[in-house]
């Protein structure tokens, strides 16, 4: 996922130092139904839809095949998170497959742009 080195910030994040972001609570929410209409969180709206996909990372961010999808920011205020592709198992998913990242800000969540990637068979 973006936001390491040579990666400046998070896509479409709002700008904020990333040291000024450091060792807050992160949460990369992915799904494969699309961006619009989203949906709202504490006032802030998230362009994901909610699907399949985007209830089993909420239920499991930190266990195969999503690395990672949940934590604390980094000292310099950076993310690393991994999908196994090899471990989707039943989903045998090909097609687009979005990406928020939902940082929780001092005043409020702040969330990236969508990032999305095709996931070829």
């Amino acid at each position: 996922m973006p936001g390491g080195p040579g990666h400046p910030g998070l896509p479409g994040m709002p700008r904020a130092s990333a040291s000024s972001q450091a060792n807050r609570p992160y949460q990369i929410l992915p799904g494969i139904s699309g961006t619009s209409p989203g949906f709202e969180y504490q006032g802030v709206h998230i362009p994901l839809n909610v699907d399949s996909v985007t209830l089993w990372a909420l239920r499991s961010p930190n266990k195969s095949p999503f690395v990672d999808f949940a934590g604390n920011l980094t000292d310099q205020g950076f993310a690393y998170a991994l999908l196994l592709l090899d471990k989707l198992g039943p989903l045998s998913y090909a097609g687009p497959l979005d990406f928020v990242v939902i940082v929780e800000g001092e005043n409020g969540p702040l969330v990236s742009e969508p990032c999305g990637v095709v996931i070829e068979p």
